[in-house]
């Protein structure tokens, strides 16, 4: 019987199901009748293939079909690993950059602080970017200013739009937080010492410029903006500026067994006692116990109201 003719589009839509070998026999055979006459789709074969088509069906020997079909799955293996890798390569760049555009990101940053703050000059340690979905971080430091440092950020960089944060900087912020970490470290030591005292293990942090906040969850929050005359950019560390500005001590503490209202009220005393006789009188305390069947907080009290 004579193959039915078909088009070069069914034809080529009917390749897959002869190399695979699963087409009725009337398909294949009008496939092949076809190809015999087109060298468009016989070169379509040929490059999925890799052999020239024969005209029946019967002569295309088994082991010949197996290994074409085996072309084709390798050729669909490799096409998903490659997607994949592409894929991943894709996420990785958007989510974690490359170090390319983190590189350039950088140069960008020292660029905008000098343009910020005239006559200083920034340095931006190498690799001290991070990425998030093409928006690059960097932070930057000035040379001749300790307090002066802030992250530009360099959004959507293919706009090349830079913004720097430099808010904290102006406000006294880095300022405060610079006076802050030294009485914090001062702090921290003076307990470490207490050998015989580990009850009061745990970590502590000093604030300042503490003051009533209804929009905090504590009822206080540091304002450095109210004291610009005693914290001010690149202002010298001095332990009187206690006397100036109200401060608050924060600890925290891993209390060994259930904690009381009673051991709150004990660590107040006692904690305010070490403070002001290593001359670091506080304005306000908060302290917390994590006993062990729940937490225990004093909230920020008064140092003049601790008993």
């Amino acid at each position: 019987m004579t193959p039915e003719k078909i088009s070069c589009g069914i034809c080529r839509d009917l390749l897959p199901l002869v190399l695979d070998g699963v087409a009725a026999p009337e398909s294949e055979a009008a496939v092949r009748a076809h190809l015999a006459a087109c060298p468009e789709c016989r070169a379509v074969w040929q490059a999925e293939c890799g052999d020239t088509p024969s005209p029946a069906p019967d002569t295309l020997p088994d082991d010949a079909r197996i290994l074409c079909r085996l072309r084709r799955r390798v050729r669909g293996w490799l096409a998903l690993a490659l997607a994949a890798a592409l894929l991943v390569a894709l996420f990785a760049y958007t989510v974690n950059g490359d170090p390319i555009s983190g590189a350039w990101a950088q140069q960008r940053a020292i660029r905008y602080a000098e343009q910020r703050f005239p006559g200083q000059t920034f340095t931006a340690p190498k690799g001290s970017w991070y990425s998030y979905y093409f928006n690059y971080s960097v932070e930057v430091q000035s040379d001749q200013s300790p307090d002066t440092h802030f992250t530009v950020e360099t959004r959507k960089w293919l706009w090349l739009d830079d913004y720097g944060t430099t808010d904290a900087v102006t406000n006294g912020v880095t300022a405060r937080q610079r006076m802050e970490q030294a009485l914090t470290d001062k702090a921290q030591r003076m307990f470490d010492a207490l050998s015989d005292r580990s009850d009061l293990d745990g970590t502590l942090q000093v604030e300042l410029c503490v003051e009533p906040d209804a929009d905090s969850s504590s009822g206080y929050a540091p304002h450095a903006e109210h004291y610009s005359d005693v914290i001010y950019l690149d202002a010298p560390m001095d332990e009187a500026i206690l006397d100036k500005v109200p401060s608050c001590l924060t600890l925290t503490i891993f209390w060994p067994t259930a904690a009381t209202e009673t051991d709150v009220q004990t660590v107040l005393r006692e904690v305010k006692q070490l403070m002001e006789q290593s001359d670091l009188p506080m304005t306000y305390y908060h302290v917390t116990l994590l006993g062990s069947d729940g937490i225990v907080g004093s909230g920020v009290v008064a140092a003049n109201a601790v008993g």
